[in-house]
């Protein structure tokens, strides 16, 4: 038998670091907005053998990284009996890119493995095995808008977010390690590069949280721009000129916000309802430089 999943990214509206733990991790306040594309595809196939096969059609992921392999050993160290399972992985999520690409593979299989389970987990379990695997893994067990903190446990779902508006999100071909992102800027402020009371508690992810849950008649995209701060933005693009350049082209295509997201590398521009032209020249002239582009809508219609 053969089931295909779709595993979606999300970007990042919003970053700030809160702090850093005695064993190195940061803590963060961000809010996570699912996105459709692009997205990795999934072909899963039972066997009779037990145990895990991964196939990896066009990219090279090393099987002690890859995070479908760690989400099946999770799930095994719990005692579980599991299916034996050949998988195909199709990536469409850039690696490296602050997409969750890795994490929303993992998410999937963990959901795929559960439901297959004759007594499934409750919720608050398989979110535990989730976050042993990674930080962003628990929220995309659900995948639905929601504030994000710590180490990425603290979950706050926004059922009714929605934030009517164009994406036109670039994924171009520079790769971020996100524990280099972190200690690039841990190194930033203990150099004074980076004012220590970057390293703050803002709310503004639950400015963010109210703001995605109203209807106030299109003035919430010029409010959500106002809070849409990366603390890794200036690390990463200090070492990557290109991207400031590029995060430049999109304010000069008429974009109401524009931000990176999560450690990078993507950038995503927001366009009011009313500037879909405005949006499509953005994404047509990007495009035509020869980088991956995605134009979506994101509210609801």
């Amino acid at each position: 038998m053969t089931t295909t999943l779709l595993a979606k990214p999300k970007i990042n509206l919003g970053l700030k670091i809160t702090g850093r733990r005695p064993d190195g991790y940061h803590e963060l306040d961000s809010f996570f907005y699912p996105l459709e594309e692009p997205h990795d595809r999934i072909a899963i196939h039972t066997r009779p053998e037990q145990g895990l096969e991964v196939i990896c059609h066009n990219c090279h992921i090393p099987r002690e990284n890859n995070s479908l392999v760690r989400s099946y050993q999770a799930m095994e160290k719990m005692g579980l009996e599991l299916p034996g399972l050949v998988l195909e992985l199709h990536k469409g999520i850039p690696m490296g890119a602050g997409l969750g690409g890795g994490s929303c593979d993992a998410a999937c299989l963990l959901n795929f493995l559960n439901a297959a389970l004759p007594a499934p987990l409750p919720p608050a379990q398989l979110a535990d095995i989730a976050l042993s695997v990674g930080a962003d893994v628990p929220f995309f067990l659900r995948q639905k808008p929601a504030r994000v903190q710590g180490l990425g446990e603290k979950i706050s779902p926004c059922e009714a977010a929605f934030l009517p508006c164009w994406l036109v999100l670039v994924t171009p071909a520079v790769h971020i390690d996100t524990g280099w992102a972190y200690g690039d800027y841990d190194r930033l402020v203990a150099n004074g590069d980076i004012a220590p009371q970057a390293l703050t508690k803002k709310s503004f992810a639950s400015r963010l949280f109210l703001l995605l849950s109203e209807d106030d008649g299109g003035q919430q995209l010029r409010k959500v721009a106002w809070n849409l701060d990366n603390d890794l933005e200036l690390p990463v693009m200090r070492a990557h000129p290109f991207l400031a350049a590029l995060k430049q082209e999109l304010w000069d295509g008429g974009a109401s916000a524009v931000a990176m997201s999560g450690s990078g590398s993507s950038l995503y521009a927001l366009f009011p309802p009313e500037e879909e032209e405005f949006a499509r020249l953005c994404a047509e002239k990007l495009s035509a430089q020869g980088l991956p582009v995605f134009r979506q809508w994101l509210g609801r219609r």
